[in-house]
């Protein structure tokens, strides 16, 4: 599961950090490919019902299906994944292994 903030501008191309994520997800769909991953959701969380009431929300929320951790890891070490691309777009985030 990730937990997605992106930054209002990423400075090396003046895109929103929302545009530039979009870059990144176009780029890295071959390597979700042939890792086997499945995107279940991708989506804006609405409002906290159990929780803190000020918390603030993350942008985006990504499920992404991997049949095992070492595929994910294989996917994330390849040559050529764009990992940049992630890392610019962001201003916080969490990846969380859900089984």
């Amino acid at each position: 599961m990730n937990l997605l903030k992106f930054k209002d501008t990423v400075a090396e191309t003046g895109l929103s950090g929302a545009e530039s994520y979009k870059e990144y997800m176009k780029a890295a769909m071959p390597y979700f490919q042939k890792a086997n991953a499945e995107i279940l959701y991708l989506g804006k969380p609405q409002r906290t019902l159990i929780g803190p009431e000020d918390e603030i929300l993350w942008d985006k929320i990504l499920l992404i299906r991997y049949k095992t951790p070492v595929d994910f890891l294989k996917m994330i070490t390849a040559k050529g994944y764009p990992a940049h691309l992630r890392d610019q777009s962001l201003q916080d985030s969490r990846l969380i292994q859900c089984h």
